[in-house]
């Protein structure tokens, strides 16, 4: 039902630039998304693993990728440099590492960080990046992280230097 309304990313060309944009929100904004009585359809996905999968998917075919997120500050910094999460042991994702056992089925665990991302525009919590932030990914490449606030108060515009990258292959943001 929403796949017919929406789509997970887009693709521009940009002055000969091919930019891909994957969009994130919060299921906090959805009532009830995750429990009885779901008449959307709608089936929550761990965002790491979703970000990382569209990552993957369009890293070899573009220049840029950015992430439009309506997460958080907190969600998109874990974006880049993971954070823990409890979960079943049996439905442990690959890649993930067991931290510890909590002896009733489930383990925390380190949902890893996702490599490739360049830049994350956020928004949810209200708050002014200005200027933003560098955060490290896994691999220590640097990405942009900007939050323009709310309400319209300001209008989100962020300016970046692209280079050529051999280390990490292809382009990257290197200052903004």
């Amino acid at each position: 039902c929403l796949g017919a309304m929406t789509r997970p990313y887009s693709l521009y060309h940009l002055d000969g630039l091919k930019v891909a944009v994957i969009g994130m929100a919060n299921l906090g904004s959805l009532t009830s998304i995750g429990e009885g009585g779901n008449s959307l359809g709608i089936t929550p996905m761990e965002q790491n693993e979703t970000v990382r999968r569209y990552v993957n998917l369009l890293h070899g075919s573009v220049d840029l990728i950015v992430v439009l997120s309506h997460l958080g500050l907190t969600e998109d910094e874990e974006l880049i440099v993971g954070y823990e999460k409890v979960v079943w042991r049996d439905r442990l994702p690959e890649g993930w590492e067991v931290r510890e056992d909590l002896g009733d089925g489930r383990v925390l665990a380190w949902v890893p960080g996702v490599r490739g991302i360049d830049i994350i525009m956020g928004g949810h919590l209200h708050v002014v990046l200005n200027p933003p932030k560098r955060v490290r990914d896994p691999d220590g490449r640097e990405v942009v992280l900007a939050h323009s606030g709310a309400f319209s108060k300001f209008l989100g515009r962020l300016d970046v230097v692209l280079v050529e990258d051999d280390e990490f292959g292809g382009k990257r943001v290197a200052s903004h």
